[in-house]
């Protein structure tokens, strides 16, 4: 049974203070661009080759990756973080951005104080 067919089925009377919220919930569309949005975080954090981390894990990096582009007032750039997690594509960049990624000293830098973090 799918959710909103038992939200009909039992209406107010089983749980007279859960159906508001549930009702707003299910008002949300799922192709909002905030739910967009956040599935694009998960999909670049929780990839292919990442997809041992925990969910919690998971979810603390979604929030920093996110709160980054907030506290900074600017979006995050793909680049930037295709510098700190090359292989989180799963090899989809072509020659040219890996041409473009080794060329760069900030990219150096960036990788050097990632390996000394670990």
């Amino acid at each position: 049974m799918s959710p909103s067919s038992f939200w009909k089925i039992h209406r107010r009377a089983a749980f007279p203070l859960l159906k508001p919220v549930a009702d707003m919930m299910f008002a949300i569309p799922t192709s909002s661009a905030s739910s967009e949005r956040c599935w694009s975080i998960h999909g670049f954090i929780h990839s292919k080759r990442r997809n041992r981390l925990h969910a919690s894990k998971v979810e603390q990096l979604v929030f920093i990756y996110s709160n980054l582009a907030s506290s900074t007032g600017e979006p995050i750039r793909d680049d930037l973080a295709d510098d700190m997690y090359p292989d989180a594509h799963d090899g989809d960049l072509d020659g040219q951005d890996d041409e473009r990624i080794d060329d760069d000293e900030d990219s150096d830098e960036i990788m050097q104080a990632m390996s000394d973090i670990g």
